[in-house]
């Protein structure tokens, strides 16, 4: 008999409708008459699911699901709060676009979650704000624990372990605490990465306007033997190094979401790349190498430009997000190009050569969302109006995976989808990865 550890922890005994396939991405719409696509690590197709449960291992395209009132009701139910992601594109949306740029993140899609045996949980309303995944995604920190339903979050000054198959981000995983982090500026989300391989876990804190940060080093810090962060942070092993950084050089925007939203990436040589979006103006990188306690001043070795585009100023739900690869070894950080959520800058970091590659697209109109890609890599969908007459319009745009030089090489390009749910009209669909994408392995029962 399957236990729930059979199927998350990878040895897949049931799979989608009984077939033993795994499903890795969805394809979400919600249009009365729309579902879910199902595809596997390769975006091959797996299923069609109706929003009448109907399944179709090998659906056609346009693949036609008979829908009926109680269907329509259903959908309505599942996508309670999506803002018309059916029919109008992520340049007019505002915080509930599951086709937006930053809906994606570390949890998955904001606005949806969906699980590798074809199961999916609706999308909580604004109002109940403790459930609502924009939290989760913008508070995540990177991390390469080896346990990867751990997803660990940093807000109001604390960090927590959330159990990423039940999150909520209000409440940490079952027997596990919050660790308050001493002088640590409360307005800080997201501003932390941790290494398994050097056992350490970077902080960055405000300090002052243009660029400076306190740096918070917690050293022989083991989240694999301790996952509960109130433990973990105070065993006698544990040390704490503070310095300051300078991230002074070429700063363009002071504002809360370049104050309290960037990303720190720590590399296995002891190196940390930063992330910061300047809204409506740039997204940057910057590096530096710490010291001791000394004071360091950072270079910034690459800007990608934006136009007007929503921060953490304009709400949560705005701003850069960032997802850790399945393997932990690469981050993606990423924000819109323009707007609420369309176009995207991103920059690529590889913690194992302490190297970057940046990929960009300026579209105006339409979301390109990015989504975990095999063990270390990344794929980036044009989220625009696709449907079976109309699948150029919603496609893969690229594929990366970390290569042997120590950066990211291009492995795939335009890639059509092999079915879109219904309607067979205007349909602005939204892609997650699976919610357990990182508990999954590859080449199960033949299916890679």
């Amino acid at each position: 008999m399957s236990t729930l550890s059979d199927f998350f922890g990878g040895n897949n005994k049931i799979g989608i409708n009984g077939s033993g396939k795994q499903v890795y991405y969805a394809m979400c719409s919600s249009n009365t008459s729309g579902g879910f696509v199902y595809f596997d690590e390769n975006f091959r197709l797996v299923s069609v699911q109706g929003s009448d449960g109907t399944y179709d291992i090998a659906a056609p395209v346009p693949h036609n699901i008979n829908v009926g009132a109680q269907a329509q009701q259903i959908v309505a139910q599942v996508f309670y709060g999506v803002t018309s992601t059916a029919t109008s594109t992520a340049a007019n949306a505002t915080i509930n676009y599951m086709s937006a740029t930053n809906s994606c993140g570390e949890f998955g899609n904001s606005e949806i979650s969906v699980y590798s045996d074809g199961t999916y949980d609706t999308k909580y309303h604004m109002s109940n704000s403790q459930y609502n995944k924009h939290y989760l995604n913008s508070y995540a920190i990177n991390s390469d624990n080896l346990n990867k339903r751990n997803g660990y979050i940093l807000n109001n000054g604390a960090i927590n372990c959330i159990d990423k198959l039940n999150a909520n981000y209000n409440y940490p995983k079952l027997n596990t605490s919050a660790y308050t982090v001493s002088s640590l500026h409360t307005s800080m989300q997201g501003s932390a990465s941790y290494n398994r391989t050097r056992k350490e876990m970077v902080i960055l804190s405000y300090a002052s306007t243009g660029g400076n940060y306190n740096v918070i080093t917690f050293q022989n810090l083991d989240l694999d033997l301790y996952e509960n962060p109130s433990v973990a942070f105070t065993r006698p092993e544990v040390v704490r190094v503070n310095s300051t950084v300078a991230l002074t050089t070429n700063w363009a925007v002071s504002n809360n979401e370049s104050f309290y939203n960037l990303k720190p990436v720590l590399s296995d040589n002891g190196n940390v790349h930063v992330v910061v979006f300047f809204s409506a103006n740039s997204q940057k990188i910057y590096k530096f190498t710490r010291s001791g306690t000394g004071a360091i001043t950072a270079t910034n070795p690459a800007t990608q430009a934006c136009t007007t585009s929503y921060g953490l100023d304009q709400g949560f739900q705005y701003g850069q997000r960032q997802i850790t690869s399945k393997d932990g070894t690469t981050v993606a950080i990423f924000c819109p190009y323009y707007y609420y959520g369309t176009g995207i800058e991103c920059y690529m970091i590889n913690k194992t050569s302490d190297s970057y590659f940046n990929f960009g697209n300026t579209n105006s109109g339409d979301g390109i969302q990015v989504l975990p890609y095999k063990d270390n890599g990344w794929v980036f969908i044009y989220a625009g109006n696709g449907y079976a007459s109309n699948y150029t319009g919603n496609y893969i745009a690229a594929t990366y995976l970390k290569d042997s030089g120590g950066s990211f090489t291009q492995v795939g390009t335009t890639k059509v989808f092999p079915a879109h749910t219904l309607p067979n009209t205007t349909n602005y669909t939204g892609f997650t990865q699976v919610i357990d994408y990182n508990l999954l392995s590859t080449n199960i029962r033949g299916f890679k």
